[in-house]
């Protein structure tokens, strides 16, 4: 007999399980109702998601699928541009790659297989036509590139970094340096003076 929707089958075409074993709205399995059961429906809104499908809408209850997924989508992010000042925006190319599982790959479409409007058809690298398990069209899915724009952040210049503010700097040191210089130098005549009118006053 086959197993339960609620443990081996997922909602398929837009549906959403409701937990309890069936997919919403249609309600075509009840909790407790296997998948293989044709007058309910299952096999229109239910995917095997452990075990081989029997091909009469339902799952085996042995002979569990060696992969766990028909295989993985990969995004890779390429660009040269880089954010720095007054530039406000940068374009990253995001390539999506598809990658099979290792065990997803069948030299004629199983038995379970129906129709064979779940499975996508190839050669592998001898010239010799496969097919691999794909519900869901996820293969078709992820391919191609696209172009995504992103926002520089602002970048604020911090004050007394910049090479006009550098020179400044460096005239007031040089101003204040001279008339410390200017105001020590008098003060020592001043105090010269000061001691030869005392010497000759004692005369």
């Amino acid at each position: 007999m086959g197993d339960k929707c609620e443990y081996d089958c997922k909602c398929a075409n837009g549906y959403v399980s409701n937990g309890l074993g069936y997919c919403e709205p249609k309600h075509v399995c009840d909790s407790g109702d296997e998948c293989w059961i044709i007058s309910n429906g299952c096999q229109f809104d239910c995917t095997c998601e452990n075990h081989d499908p029997d091909g009469l809408g339902g799952c085996n209850s042995g002979g569990a699928n060696t992969f766990s997924r028909p295989g993985e989508c990969t995004g890779k992010s390429t660009g040269t541009e880089v954010c720095e000042e007054g530039v406000q925006s940068i374009t990253r190319i995001l390539t999506s790659t598809w990658t099979w599982d290792e065990q997803n790959s069948f030299s004629e479409i199983p038995a379970w297989g129906g129709d064979g409007s779940k499975f996508v058809e190839e050669r592998d690298s001898l010239g010799n036509i496969i097919y691999r398990y794909d519900p869901f069209g996820e293969s078709s899915s992820c391919s191609g590139s696209t172009s995504q724009t992103i926002i520089c952040p602002a970048l604020v210049q911090l004050p007394f970094f910049g090479i006009y503010h550098v020179i400044i700097a460096l005239i007031l040191v040089a101003l204040i340096y001279l008339t410390y210089h200017y105001l020590t130098k008098r003060k020592k005549v001043v105090s010269k003076n000061s001691r030869k009118s005392s010497k000759n006053k004692r005369k």
